[in-house]
């Protein structure tokens, strides 16, 4: 049987392209026009993943898709060329198989590392938020980032300030949101130099990735964003 891939937000003009692509890897690409389509869609068919083209995911969303199928749920930038995307949508189902320490895990060159996802039994197989950009993929639930496959060692408060921004692209953090979103009430710590000393560190530690590390901005006397 041939393996699919369901995507979400996908352009119609770009869906014969993508689809296209997927092919010369013996893969078939179904399209859904939203999330509750494509929920709908994985009640009745097994899919290697859900590939998401969105900057922003709504945990919503997150959830709707959860309770269908334990699936990892892959998020491509829409920016992306569709080359860009494969190769993300590649990374992020190769971090997948690395949270199971699968014995399927391939050279991320051959074709049949992202079919290794449904080699995992059904009943160990979890609903996983696996968020790419180039060679990093970035794993919400197992707190893990990878770059090109390598893991990358983050303290709380980097991964949960990377979880911030990486999730709500281009969106514009100030000091005070991120003091409020990853120190909560103990403002015992906060301090503008704290956050940016963090940053600095987050980024020397993902300068290993082509362009990861840059897609950090700093809006300056303000705060930060996260874009591609």
């Amino acid at each position: 049987m041939v393996p699919h891939v369901l995507g979400v937000g996908y352009a119609y003009n770009e869906y014969e392209v993508t689809a296209g692509r997927w092919k010369k890897f013996e893969i078939e690409f179904d399209y859904a026009d939203n999330i509750k389509q494509a929920a709908a869609m994985l009640s009745f068919k097994e899919y290697i993943c859900v590939a998401i083209c969105s900057d922003v995911i709504p945990q919503d969303d997150l959830d709707i898709l959860r309770q269908k199928r334990a699936v990892p749920i892959i998020v491509v930038p829409p920016s992306y060329s569709e080359e860009q995307r494969y190769a993300c949508v590649h990374f992020g189902a190769a971090q997948y198989l690395h949270t199971y320490n699968h014995p399927m895990v391939e050279m991320f060159s051959e074709k049949n590392s992202m079919r290794n996802c449904l080699k995992i039994p059904k009943d160990k197989r979890r609903p996983l938020t696996i968020i790419t950009v180039k060679d990093l993929s970035f794993c919400l639930e197992y707190r893990s980032v990878e770059i090109a496959g390598v893991c990358i060692d983050l303290t709380e408060k980097e991964f949960d300030i990377l979880a911030l921004l990486i999730m709500n692209q281009r969106q514009v953090y100030t000091y005070e949101m991120i003091m409020d979103s990853v120190w909560h009430d103990d403002f015992s710590f906060y301090s503008r130099n704290a956050i940016s000393s963090h940053i600095s560190n987050l980024r020397k530690k993902l300068k290993s990735s082509e362009t990861a590390s840059e897609h950090i901005k700093s809006i300056r006397g303000i705060g930060y964003k996260f874009e591609v």
